[in-house]
């Protein structure tokens, strides 16, 4: 199907309020699963990161090939400041096609559906975007798209890492649930390849390369749009 069609099709059929859903024309579903994320005995959130329900309660989506009971899968994990899984769920559809995989698409800590809805709502953002431009005039590129996170970080930059270190404890909890066959529906398995874009690929770098539990030890990484390998990188 031509990538346009293929597009609004799935746009049309993907509704992260709901179970279950059937693509048309192909054996493929999509499922919603529910996931806990509670860490406050750790204390690593500060306090008003800590009372964001979106956050530590969500769905992810998860594409289902037609022979459900394979046991290949595929981590699928997003870009910086993602609020939407719409131009992912192509990706996803190909992926789940070409491979045969179950195909996870895990929200970071702090994106997509865990966060609140008025983060990505132009209207309740205008009056914060307006405040941070008064402030601070060397910021007139800044939009309602990135106020949220640009807020966020000015007053606790400590946020991206925190972000970073919830959203790999929360994956290192999914990946054992799945090796265990604990998962409501995804067929156990201890192998998980990842396909990581942007932000996404930093983050999956790191979790290949820390990997106490030897969860990811025999697993295989595409990175799209990643940025420099970790050897290349040339900090401050």
């Amino acid at each position: 199907m031509e990538y346009t069609k293929l597009s609004e099709m799935l746009r049309d059929v993907y509704d992260p309020g709901t179970e279950e859903m059937r693509i048309p024309g192909s054996g493929l579903r999509i499922r919603n699963s529910r996931f806990i994320s509670d860490y406050s005995s750790e204390d690593f959130l500060n306090e008003n990161d800590s009372s964001i329900s979106e956050n530590m309660s969500f769905t992810y989506p998860v594409f289902i090939p037609e022979n459900n009971k394979t046991d290949r899968m595929i981590l699928l994990l997003h870009g910086l400041n993602e609020r939407s899984w719409i131009k992912y769920l192509t990706w996803a559809y190909s992926l789940t096609i070409l491979t045969g995989s179950h195909v996870i698409l895990f929200p970071i800590s702090f994106h997509m559906n865990r966060s609140p809805e008025s983060w990505k709502d132009p209207r309740a953002m205008t009056g914060l975007l307006r405040e941070r431009n008064r402030k601070r005039c060397d910021n007139s590129l800044t939009s309602f798209a990135n106020i949220a996170i640009s807020e966020r970080l000015t007053e606790d930059p400590r946020r991206f890492l925190n972000s970073g270190y919830q959203t790999v404890r929360d994956l290192e909890e999914l990946i054992v649930q799945i090796r265990d066959g604990k998962h409501a529906f995804i067929p156990a398995t201890g192998k998980v390849n990842l396909f990581a874009y942007s932000i996404g690929a930093f983050l999956a770098e790191i979790i290949m390369m820390a990997d106490q539990q030897s969860l990811f030890r025999n697993s295989k990484l595409f990175m799209f749009c990643g940025g420099s390998v970790f050897s290349n990188m040339k900090g401050a």
